[in-house]
């Protein structure tokens, strides 16, 4: 699913990326490809780890938790890292790029977790993990790996 949200936010976002000075629009499905790796091992990471409070805190409308602020961070360094060895973007182009993507992915998934109660992991745990709820950790080993 998190798949779907991606390829709609393509659609969305590809105007403002290739806008970006330097960036090479050839490059558009490996930038999504490797955003939606990053996010999914990060969420999985967190989900395996039991750390609700932050995600359920970065997948809100409110503000962000402290545990939510460094998850956030961690998965910015991420994508930025992966689009400059993997892809050879310069730092400041990557980094531009992540703050067109990043807002418009944790939008999307913060849209489809308010539709439940604020301690419900269902919609995260389907999304990153297998979509089989909290008991399916080979499903979420697997995005991992």
């Amino acid at each position: 699913m998190i798949g779907d949200i991606l390829k709609g936010l393509q659609g969305e976002t590809s105007g403002q990326l290739t806008k970006i000075p330097g960036f090479n629009s050839n490059q558009l499905d490996d930038v999504f490809g490797i955003a939606g790796d990053v996010v999914t091992k990060q969420v999985g990471s967190q989900l395996l780890g039991g750390n609700s409070g932050a995600l359920m805190s970065l997948f809100s409308k409110g503000s962000n938790n402290s545990s939510a602020n460094d998850l956030q961070g961690s998965i910015e360094k991420g994508i930025i890292t992966k689009l400059t060895s993997d892809l050879g973007m310069n730092r400041n182009v990557a980094s531009q790029v992540v703050s067109v993507l990043l807002p418009s992915i944790l939008g999307k998934v913060t849209g489809i977790n308010s539709k439940t109660p604020d301690n419900d992991l269902s919609p995260l745990e389907s999304l990153f993990g297998g979509g089989k709820g909290k008991n399916d950790i080979g499903g979420m080993l697997n995005k991992l790996f």
